[in-house]
């Protein structure tokens, strides 16, 4: 028994994880097949059908799909999750958090021994950060779980982890993993490199502060790698969670990259910290008014305003410790993605 199930295995980040378990057949993955990916839309998934997988078809609310698809597996990769900034905390939490119990209680009933979940550095209490460049280490303290003390995504993430966690002490014969991913920017991208595009067209500044704000973001390629490694090395019932963030790029080094693959000048007008802290309330209050356009839901989030303003530092000290290492540059991710979204770069003028 080699087989794995995958779910979100069309999104960004499950497909590089479907693809690396195809190309490099680890945990005892012997063909194709052995691989099997859950999915509402199989039309998405007629590229991971065609290389030999086994797509199945179903969602996070199909209880009996899920038990007997994850049966007779040895490995779980959690990677499915509602993510769009604009989407209700009623939809998150069926998903996020309802679909990820169904998840479990298959999961506990199988022959499966490892579960790897794939959470987000979201979960951290950035509130707690008493400096402008703050480290998160796997035990800082998270933030509230109560309904509208925080974005839906970050209240149903933690949500998520508790569930995790307590099927985690109830189940020690089995392997519990989660990883607390940064945001992802590459191939399949639908948030972050579509937003910045856009924004360039935007008469807007887009700089704060002389873009010195800086987020942390990672390939991926590499988060693919980083589930697969910890999936392979680790066994038990002890306390299982990692950072999975690659590199710190800040804002105008984003534009630059951006800027030099249409061609143009990178931004330069910025806007002081002070003033941007006085409009911020102002920004936050333009958001809902405009529930379903990409560019605003996420410029304009309070985890992305919060960016603009400060930088967070999320440590991959402990998986790097395990002899892990990031093989994937960020600058180099970003132009795969702006290749794949604009190909004849017709987007900005």
């Amino acid at each position: 028994m080699s087989k794995v199930f995958i779910t979100g295995a069309t999104g960004q980040v499950g497909s590089s994880v479907a693809d690396y378990l195809i190309k490099k057949k680890p945990l005892g993955i012997e063909k194709p097949a052995d691989i099997l990916c859950l999915t509402r839309n199989p039309e998405k998934a007629l590229c991971l059908k065609k290389r030999g997988t086994e797509v199945v078809k179903g969602t996070l609310s199909d209880r009996e799909i899920l038990f007997n698809a994850v049966r007779n597996v040895a490995y779980v990769f959690h990677l499915a999750a509602e993510v769009f900034v604009y989407s209700s905390y009623e939809k998150m939490y069926k998903t996020n958090v309802e679909g990820t119990k169904n998840l479990l209680d298959a999961f506990v009933n199988s022959s499966a021994s490892i579960f790897v979940y794939t959470s987000s550095i979201i979960v951290y209490n950035e509130k707690l950060a008493k400096s402008s460049n703050f480290e998160f280490t796997e035990n800082a303290e998270l933030g509230p779980c109560t309904p509208g003390s925080d974005v839906p995504y970050a209240v149903t993430k933690r949500l998520a982890e508790k569930l995790v966690n307590e099927y985690a002490f109830k189940h020690q014969t089995k392997t519990f993993i989660i990883t607390r991913l940064s945001p992802i920017v590459g191939p399949g991208d639908r948030q972050m490199i579509p937003a910045l595009v856009k924004s360039l067209k935007s008469p807007i500044p887009k700089l704060v502060n002389g873009g010195r704000g800086s987020i942390h973001l990672t390939a991926p390629e590499d988060v693919a790698r980083a589930q697969v490694f910890l999936a392979e090395r680790l066994r038990g019932p002890e306390r299982k969670i990692f950072n999975v963030a690659n590199e710190v790029v800040s804002f105008k080094t984003l534009f630059e990259v951006i800027s030099d693959y249409y061609n143009c000048s990178p931004p330069r007008v910025s806007i002081p910290l002070w003033l941007f802290k006085c409009v911020k309330p102002f920004l936050l209050f333009v958001k809902k008014f405009f529930p379903n356009n990409l560019f605003i839901q996420t410029f304009f989030s309070p985890s992305a305003l919060q960016y603009i303003e400060k930088t967070y530092c999320y440590s991959s000290e402990k998986l790097k410790k395990l002899g892990f290492e990031y093989e994937f540059p960020i600058r180099d991710t970003i132009l795969k993605a702006l290749k794949e979204f604009d190909p004849d770069r017709k987007l900005v003028n």
